[in-house]
């Protein structure tokens, strides 16, 4: 099969430097979603770590009831 495509140097030229920028710019891309992913690794770490620290201080409140409630029904 023939191609019969004819394209100008300067339409080559053109579709060179269109080329390089759309490369350069999903290299740009591509690093912004990399960093993305950081901040959101980054943030979602932090949320664990502040679910964690309230269970913590939950569990630790109910203990401090119980203890409360059973010091009450001993004096009873």
């Amino acid at each position: 099969m023939r191609c019969d495509l004819r394209v100008t140097f300067k339409e080559f030229e053109k579709l060179t430097v269109t080329r390089a920028r759309l490369s350069k710019e999903a290299d740009i891309a591509e690093d912004e979603l990399k960093e993305a992913e950081k901040e959101a690794a980054r943030l979602i770490a932090e949320a664990y770590e502040k679910v964690a620290k309230a269970q913590a201080k939950a569990r630790r409140k109910r203990k401090e009831l119980r203890f409360a409630e059973n010091k009450e029904d001993g004096s009873y």
